[in-house]
């Protein structure tokens, strides 16, 4: 083999070792969203989360698994994309907290919870 193939080969293989590095993984941002599907669902549930809020809530949670399945689309996940997904799940953070605790109700489903049915 001469020289300049091994170089190649090399080159090939190290480029191949790096990208493989820089490609994160998106197994954590789809812990957070399902954590966060979980609570919107539990809000719901107990009436501390309207229909329009649970709508609202779900569209952001959409929006958040499109910059995921855009990012993943090339085969692998930048640290710009990973940085602008994780802001998008701390926004939306904010908001289920904010939905659950803003003493807007669904007083059907508070009574029915409360009462065990």
């Amino acid at each position: 083999m001469s020289l300049f193939k091994a170089a190649t080969l090399g080159t090939i293989v190290l480029l191949g070792t790096v990208t493989a590095t820089l490609a994160h993984d998106t197994r954590h941002i789809e812990q957070i969203q399902a954590r966060q599907r979980t609570a919107i669902e539990e809000g719901r549930w107990n009436g501390s989360i309207t229909k329009r809020e649970h709508r609202a809530l779900l569209a952001e949670q959409e929006h958040i698994d499109t910059l995921r399945r855009r990012a993943k689309a090339d085969g692998r996940v930048t640290r710009s994309e990973v940085r602008r997904i994780y802001q998008a799940q701390r926004d939306a953070r904010v908001r289920i907290v904010d939905q659950r605790s803003n003493r807007q109700v669904n007083l059907w489903r508070r009574w029915k919870t409360q009462r065990g049915l």
